[in-house]
């Protein structure tokens, strides 16, 4: 792959995270207006839910903790202190900007190409095992994960493939 593919690889994929950060994440699904108020721990008149990752640490800083709490217990087994820990969502577009900044670097340097390569694969990898393990149908609620969290997975492996390949790539002789 030429180095302007790889750039614009890399670039897209910072840029992709950066904006599906704002888009849906995951959507909650009520069944009735009892479970809203088991659910959500509120009153609430709607049916379906849309959060971001924009809306994570924003929900889990006001009235709403208690639904974010439920969200957050898919992707960790302990919620406990969700306020705190929802800022760490800020992470996703910002690691994805810095893997994509380390790419251009990693053209001459196998091992950092490697290293990146292998940050994208495993967070892209933790993230879908991490779904497709998870209980998406909490009492009372069905949770659907949106596209905006799928673009940000293949993101990261669109970046680890590049820098992989980087890795793999010969290096002339000197």
């Amino acid at each position: 792959m030429n180095s302007q593919r790889i750039k614009t690889i890399a670039i897209l994929a910072a840029i992709i995270p950066a904006i599906c950060f704002f888009l849906p994440w995951a959507s909650i699904e009520i069944r009735n207006a009892t479970s809203i108020k088991n659910f959500l721990g509120m009153m609430g008149e709607a049916e379906r839910i849309k959060i971001s990752g924009y809306d994570i640490p924003c929900m889990a800083n006001n009235g709403n903790a208690r639904a974010i709490q439920k969200v957050l217990t898919i992707f960790v087994s302990d919620a406990e202190n969700a306020d705190k820990k929802s800022y760490l969502v800020w992470l996703v577009p910002l690691l994805a900007i810095l893997l994509a900044g380390l790419t251009f670097p990693a053209a001459r340097n196998r091992k950092l190409a490697l290293a990146v390569g292998a940050a994208g694969i495993l967070i892209f990898l933790a993230g879908t095992i991490k779904i497709l393990t998870a209980d998406l149908n909490p009492a009372g609620a069905i949770v659907h994960i949106s596209p905006g969290f799928w673009l940000t997975l293949l993101s990261y492996l669109a970046l680890g493939i590049v820098n992989i390949q980087q890795h793999m790539r010969p290096r002339p002789l000197t």
